[in-house]
């Protein structure tokens, strides 16, 4: 009867622990994944970032600026700026490595909307920059140029239909 009793304990902390352990494990899970439905994903680099459409420092996450027009409207310019370097806010750190008609991805309101890279120009740090105006949809990345402190990169990509 004891081995029996004993048999049973063992039984049900065996049980215990691989519920504990799966719950850890989902939580985990879920943790990792994106928690909003706006985020930006570049292949290419391995980039994957949540948006948070109200942030407006470039310091705590990705800036998305107040003159952006999302692409539920038609033209579009959603313009994204991010620091670059080795910071740990440096998102945009690998944005060197793209070239033109490489892919971003833009997910807005659950909806996918993919752009290919068609230009990328350097302009100088001035406070201001000149992002072009199209009647087109496009995305407009903005980041420091990679060893460079006097410009700043910008990265156009044109909506594919």
């Amino acid at each position: 009867m004891r081995k029996k009793i004993l048999f049973l304990l063992l039984i049900n902390i065996v049980i215990i622990v691989i519920f504990t352990h799966f719950r850890t494990f989902k939580s985990v899970i879920i943790k990792s994944d994106i928690k909003t439905s706006n985020y930006l994903e570049i292949p290419k680099i391995s980039f994957k970032k949540e948006i948070d459409l109200n942030n407006q420092n470039v310091d705590i996450g990705l800036w998305v600026s107040k003159e952006s027009i999302f692409p539920d409207y038609n033209p579009s310019n959603v313009i994204i700026a991010g620091h670059s370097g080795n910071a740990s806010n440096a998102y945009f750190k690998k944005l060197y490595l793209l070239n033109i008609n490489d892919i971003i991805k833009l997910y807005y309101n659950n909806k996918l909307y993919e752009y290919q890279i068609f230009d990328i120009e350097k302009q100088k740090k001035t406070g201001t920059l000149d992002i072009k105006n199209m009647n087109d949809n496009i995305i407009t990345l903005i980041t420091c140029t990679k060893n460079n402190n006097s410009t700043q990169t910008i990265y156009y990509g044109q909506l594919k239909v």
